[in-house]
């Protein structure tokens, strides 16, 4: 249990790892935003000469503002593995769980047999 009074030194914190921000996702972001400021360069002299495109100019911090806030409610993100695991878990109780009733309800009528037999064994 962690103890609430005891200050916590900040050289405990983990430092950031590579699977948390792999280098793939890194350069992947990197190549995005290159073409997305070639791509405004390139589309900023139409929209300084043509006024019908001039609110371009908003578009780009418009766009982020929408990315950030998507960002934000965005779901929480679930391990695939965990999810298969928590699924094989469940089958494997239900799958017990029907064996269970079937071996119950195959003694029972076990049970049942026997004792018609030994009634018929008093009959005669």
């Amino acid at each position: 249990m962690q103890k609430l009074a005891t200050p916590h030194k900040f050289t405990e914190a983990a430092p950031l790892s590579r699977e948390r921000f792999p280098l793939a996702f890194v350069l992947s972001v990197l190549f995005l935003g290159a073409l997305w400021f070639g791509l405004c360069r390139e589309l900023s002299g139409e929209w300084s000469v043509n006024e019908q495109y001039s609110f371009g100019w908003f578009v780009p911090f418009f766009a982020l503002c929408l990315f950030w806030l998507r960002w934000q409610d965005r779901p929480e993100i679930r391990s695939q593995k965990s999810e298969v695991r928590s699924r094989r878990t469940e089958g494997r109780g239900q799958q017990e769980t029907n064996a269970e009733h079937e071996t119950e309800s195959r003694e029972q009528k076990r049970g049942q047999n026997e004792s018609a037999i030994r009634a018929e064994d008093w009959d005669e």
